[in-house]
């Protein structure tokens, strides 16, 4: 495998490639990626203390 020919520039007029960060593929693929949030808001009550 020849490293090389990944870090060339794809072009010249864009050397990373077509921006496809609106592109509509990408959004399906970034909404699945993120999943449900892994954290969660809890509320507890002590007893004597201020809420």
């Amino acid at each position: 495998m020849n490293i090389e020919e990944f870090l060339a520039p794809i072009s010249p007029e864009k050397p990373c490639g077509e921006n496809l960060e609106y592109d509509a593929d990408f959004q399906i693929m970034n909404q699945a990626s993120q999943g449900e949030s892994g954290t969660a808001v809890w509320r507890h009550h002590y007893p004597g203390r201020a809420s």
